[in-house]
């Protein structure tokens, strides 16, 4: 009985540790492919957590348009991020 609670001590702080890293994981910049129907929130939610983040991407594309639609098969720059901002 005693080793199952060291076990899962040890399985909790294992979890703990983990969460603390991807807490403090950052975003490396990278080149997104526009999928068909695809928004610059939803990208944004994808890549960022938060949809609000849309103009990360919108300054990383000056040429884009954000009241267009997004045309397929393009490619947007995503801008690295700290997931402590």
């Amino acid at each position: 009985m005693k080793k199952i609670r060291v076990l899962f001590a040890c399985f909790v702080l294992g979890m703990i540790l983990a969460g603390c890293a991807l807490f403090r994981a950052e975003l490396h910049a990278t080149t997104h492919t526009v999928r068909r129907g695809e928004t610059l929130g939803e990208i944004a939610q994808y890549y960022y957590g938060v949809a609000s983040k849309v103009d990360r991407i919108i300054q990383a594309n000056p040429g884009i348009d954000p009241d267009k639609p997004l045309k397929e098969g393009s490619y947007l720059n995503i801008p690295a991020v700290s997931w402590s901002e």
